[in-house]
C-alpha cells in the first residue's frame, strides 16, 4: 500500500489529535483537567448540550495554556481556504460575520469557529421542562436598556444601529397578574435587585437566618431598616455607607489610587466606615461578580456605581428601566443569526419565531454560503504565513480531527486571555 506525504501527515495529526482532545473519553483526567461528568445537568432543547463551558472546551484551554499542543509544522497540507476567519461566535463574533455579509463582495467567503456546541458566547438561553411547562431563561448575559431610536441605521452606531437594522422591537410585553393576586414590582431583566440604585423600583427580599429559623422583610430601606434585627449602631453605619458620596474620584490618578485597594479597604481606611457597609456591598457585588468587597477593587466598585464610590449626582440620576427577553440575551444573538442565515432558526424574520423558533443545525456550516458558521471547532493556532505577514494559517481540532485552514485575513472575537496562546506570531 502507497502512502503520500499528506496520508502521513493526516494521519498523525489525527491520532495526536484524538490523543490531545481525549473527546468523549471517561479515561482519568490529567491534573488540571475535568472528567465528562462535571458538566451536569443542562436542561432540554437546542441548549441542552451548551450549558457554560463544556468539559471538552475546558480541558482544550488548559492544554493549549500549558503548552499541551506542538507548533504544528508550515508543511501541513491545506484543507479549505476562506477569505476571513472569525474565530469566537460571541456577540464580537457574529457581529463580525454580520458585518462581512453586508459588505463582502459576493464571491467572498467567510467561515466562523466555535469552540462551543453553540453560538453566542456569554449570551445564550437555557430550557428546562417543570410539569410540562417549558421555561426558558438566561445562561449569562441577559439585560439590556432599549437604545435611542436611529433613524438612519448606517448613521448610527452600538445597540441603537442594530435596533433599527434588525426591526427589534422597542415597546415588549410583560404578562399581566391575575385577578386576586397581589402585585409585586418584579424586574424586568434578571439583576436588577440586585443593584441598590434599582431598589425603589422592585420589591426586594431579605432573609435574615436565627437562632429559630429566621425571618423575611420586604423592601427594607423604604421603612430605614425597622424590619430588620440590626441594632441602632448597625442602621446608622448602614446609612452611613449608603449615603456616602466622594465627589473627587476623577482622572487617571484616582483610577490608579482606586485600583490598588479593595473596595473594603476603600470604606473601611478611606471613609472611615465600619466593616457593615462591606458586608451589605458583598449581597450585590458576590452575585454580580462571584467576589466580594474584599476581592474587588474601588475602582471597579466605582464603576458599578456603588455607595461611597459615585458622586452625588450619579446617586440622583434616574437609572433607566432594564430589560430581558425570555433567554436573555440570547435574543439579540438569535438577531444576529436570523440576519446572517436566514435558514438557520426557523420561522419568520419576527420577534416571536426568532425568539422561540428551534435552530436548524444542518443550516450553519453549507457550502455555498457567502458566511459558515462551524460550531464545537476549537483554534488551536493561528499564524501568519512567512515572515512578511500575507495569509494566515489557521489550524483546527474538529470532531476528533486536526487540520489546516487558510484565510486572507483573521478575526479573534474570542477572549484575550486564550488569544495569547493560540495566536502564535503574536508580538509581546
Amino acid at each position: 500500500m502507497k502512502f503520500t506525504r499528506r496520508d502521513f501527515l493526516n494521519g498523525v495529526l489525527v491520532g495526536s489529535g484524538a490523543a490531545l482532545l481525549n473527546s468523549g473519553s471517561n479515561a482519568t483526567p490529567a491534573l488540571g483537567e475535568v472528567a465528562p461528568d462535571w458538566y451536569g445537568y443542562g436542561g432540554v432543547g437546542d441548549f441542552a448540550s451548551s450549558h457554560g463551558n463544556t468539559p471538552e472546551v475546558v480541558n482544550t484551554a488548559h492544554r493549549l495554556r500549558d503548552g499541551g499542543y506542538p507548533d504544528f509544522p508550515d508543511s501541513m497540507p491545506i484543507d479549505e481556504e476562506y477569505d476571513v476567519v472569525i474565530v469566537g461566535g460571541g456577540m464580537a463574533g457574529l457581529g463580525a460575520a454580520w458585518h462581512f455579509k453586508k459588505h463582502a463582495a459576493t464571491e467572498r467567503t467567510c467561515l466562523l469557529l466555535d469552540n462551543h456546541p453553540l453560538f453566542g458566547g456569554e449570551a445564550k438561553e437555557n430550557q428546562f421542562s417543570v410539569h410540562g411547562v417549558t421555561l426558558v431563561a438566561p445562561q449569562g448575559a441577559n439585560g439590556f436598556f432599549v437604545p435611542p431610536h436611529a433613524a438612519d441605521p448606517e448613521q448610527a452606531s452600538g445597540d441603537a444601529r442594530y435596533y433599527a437594522e434588525f426591526n427589534i422591537p422597542r415597546e415588549l410585553p410583560y404578562q399581566d397578574w391575575p385577578p386576586g393576586v397581589q402585585p409585586l414590582n418584579i424586574c424586568r431583566d434578571n439583576y436588577g435587585y440586585l443593584h441598590w440604585l434599582l431598589e425603589d423600583k422592585t420589591d426586594v427580599g431579605y432573609f435574615f437566618a436565627e437562632d429559630a429559623g429566621g425571618s423575611w422583610a420586604r423592601n427594607i430601606w423604604r421603612n430605614d431598616l425597622q424590619d430588620t434585627p440590626f441594632s441602632a449602631e448597625q442602621r446608622r453605619a448602614l446609612f452611613a455607607w449608603r449615603n456616602s458620596r466622594n465627589e473627587n474620584l476623577q482622572g487617571e490618578d484616582a483610577r490608579r489610587r482606586l485600583d490598588s485597594m479593595s473596595y473594603k479597604d476603600y470604606l473601611e481606611r478611606e471613609l472611615n466606615l465600619g466593616p457593615q457597609g462591606a458586608a451589605m456591598a458583598d449581597l450585590f457585588l458576590a452575585s454580580s461578580f462571584g467576589l466580594g468587597s474584599d476581592s474587588v477593587s474601588a475602582w471597579v466598585a466605582k464603576d458599578v456605581l456603588m455607595p461611597g464610590a459615585l458622586s452625588r449626582e450619579q446617586a440622583d440620576r434616574e437609572m433607566p428601566r432594564r430589560n430581558s427577553f425570555p433567554g436573555g440575551n440570547s435574543g439579540f444573538a438569535r438577531y444576529f443569526l436570523k440576519r446572517i442565515i436566514p435558514s438557520a432558526i426557523a420561522g419568520k424574520p419576527v420577534f416571536d419565531d426568532i425568539i422561540t423558533g428551534s435552530i436548524n443545525f444542518r443550516a450553519l456550516d453549507n457550502p455555498g454560503l457567502p458566511v459558515r458558521i462551524r460550531l464545537g471547532a476549537t483554534a488551536l493556532s493561528v499564524r501568519h504565513e512567512g515572515a512578511g505577514g500575507g495569509a494566515v494559517r489557521i489550524i483546527v481540532a474538529h470532531r476528533g480531527r486536526v487540520y489546516s485552514i487558510r484565510a486572507g485575513g483573521v478575526v479573534m472575537a474570542s477572549g484575550g486571555w486564550i488569544n495569547r496562546y493560540v495566536v502564535r506570531d503574536l508580538p509581546d
